[in-house]
Order: structure tokens, then C-alpha cells, then sequence
């Protein structure tokens, strides 16, 4: 079952930045010169549920998905939307990523998982250069094994969806599959899907990153205010916006 969207002003309270202690700087280089992280062996509880929970993720309309940030703290310049709406963008030679972070939130268990766009251009909806796209997996517990029990697909410039119940088809073994699409006149987003044809991307845990990597993600802003949903700006207030429970 889908309820609730929430479009794309409600979310601008939660991500606009303040001001950073890290002052690490944020250098940006061309989209598709940003190497991904091998996926990390995972050695936590959190991180093995992490992995195996990683969901699949079919693109049927826009970018595939690319690094956002170096070793180096480099992140993605990003791209100018215009052309075709994956021009440019079709993967990248350095390999694609899914950045992940957990925590506990309320009595559940949720993993976020972010995927970065250089650009988002829809077909008749405003264009963007950068776009963050994410979705929250709710469990009872990390420990394996746990169904998903809910899922939040919020989308950088959309809003959000949230899912309590899922389709056999709607599953691939334990993973949910989202679909990355334009639906329509819309905007771009996330959404739970049964179409086949996805793939996982390897994953980095938050804490897995390179203390320049998370620094730059943390201070970071992309279209000129929004914070990476991992940050520790954005990433509890968005856990907040995301919950899918009654009370």
C-alpha cells in the first residue's frame, strides 16, 4: 500500500544548510572523473543488513546513478541539464555507488539508501543540475532475519512515497525494487516497482567513507542550499519526515 505525497517546499526546511564546524572545503571536478568505492567487506550487524537489504534499482527515464565523492574529498561538479535527459550521463567508467546510513529511529530500525544524479531533466517539469534521490527500509531489528516491514522513497525535488505492504513481485529475495522514472509531466523519482531488471550498486556505509569523503558530503550544498541526505544535517530530520507508522 502507497500513501502520501509531499511535494518538493516541504522538504526545503530540513535540508537548507547552516553553518559547518568541519571547514574541510569542497573542491568539485567533473561528473565522470569521481572513482566509486569498492563495496566495503561488511563487518558490523548494521552493515550486514545494510548489504543484504541493498535494494535493486531499475532506470527507466534520466541518469544512471555516479559516484559523488572521492577519496580525496572531491565531489561531482555534476552537469548541465540540457540535451538529452541522459546525455552524458549514461554510467560512468569509474564505476556507479549507493551511499547508506543507519541508525535507530523511533522502535525501528532504518537503513537510508542515497543515490546521486549529475543532473535531472525531465521531460516538461523543471531541470536540475545535481539530484540526490533516496529511500528509507524500515526493519524491527538489524540482525538477520528481518523482513522489511515499510519503505519511504523521498525524492530530492518530489517528495515522498511510503509503502507498508509489498507485493511478491515487488521483492527480489529480501530486497525491495525501486525504479528511478518520470511519471507523466513529473519530476524525476524513486518509486517501489514490480518490473524486473534492476541491479544493487556497490554500497558504502557513512561510516565506511574516508573522513574527507564524509567531510565534503557534510558540507556540500548541491543547487544552491540542499545538503546530502547522509549528512548530519539532513539525515535525522529526514528520518523524521520519512516515518510511514501510525501512531
Amino acid at each position: 500500500m502507497r500513501t502520501g505525497v509531499f511535494l518538493y517546499p516541504a522538504l526545503l526546511a530540513v535540508l537548507v544548510p547552516v553553518s559547518s564546524p568541519h571547514g574541510c572545503g569542497t573542491e568539485r571536478i567533473p561528473h565522470h572523473k569521481i572513482k566509486a568505492f569498492d563495496q566495503p567487506e561488511p563487518v558490523t550487524i548494521s552493515e550486514k543488513a545494510a548489504v543484504r537489504l541493498n535494494p535493486t534499482l531499475l532506470v527507466s527515464y534520466g541518469c544512471q546513478p555516479y559516484p559523488a565523492v572521492n577519496d580525496l574529498g572531491q565531489i561531482s561538479g555534476g552537469l548541465n541539464p540540457s540535451g538529452e535527459h541522459d546525455g552524458d550521463c549514461k554510467g560512468s567508467g569509474h564505476g556507479s555507488q549507493v551511499y547508506a546510513r543507519s541508525a535507530w529511529f523511533g522502535d525501528k530500525w532504518a537503513i537510508m539508501y542515497a543515490y546521486y544524479f549529475p543532473k535531472a531533466q525531465p521531460y516538461r517539469s523543471v531541470s536540475f543540475r545535481h539530484s540526490w534521490e533516496f529511500a528509507v527500509v524500515w526493519i524491527a531489528k538489524p540482525e538477520a532475519p528481518e523482513k522489511t516491514l515499510a519503505l519511504t522513497t523521498l525524492s530530492f525535488h518530489y517528495g515522498y512515497f511510503k509503502y507498508t505492504s509489498f507485493d511478491a513481485s515487488e521483492m527480489d529475495g529480501e530486497r525491495v525494487k525501486l525504479r528511478y522514472w518520470q511519471h507523466a509531466d513529473s519530476d524525476l523519482y524513486l518509486e517501489l516497482t514490480r518490473l524486473d531488471g534492476g541491479t544493487t550498486r556497490p554500497l558504502i556505509m557513512w561510516e565506511q567513507l574516508p573522513e574527507k569523503a564524509r567531510c565534503a558530503l557534510n558540507e556540500a550544498t548541491w543547487n544552491g542550499g540542499f545538503k546530502c541526505p547522509l549528512s548530519d544535517e539532513a539525515f535525522e530530520p529526514l528520518l523524521n519526515a520519512s516515518w510511514p507508522f501510525d501512531e
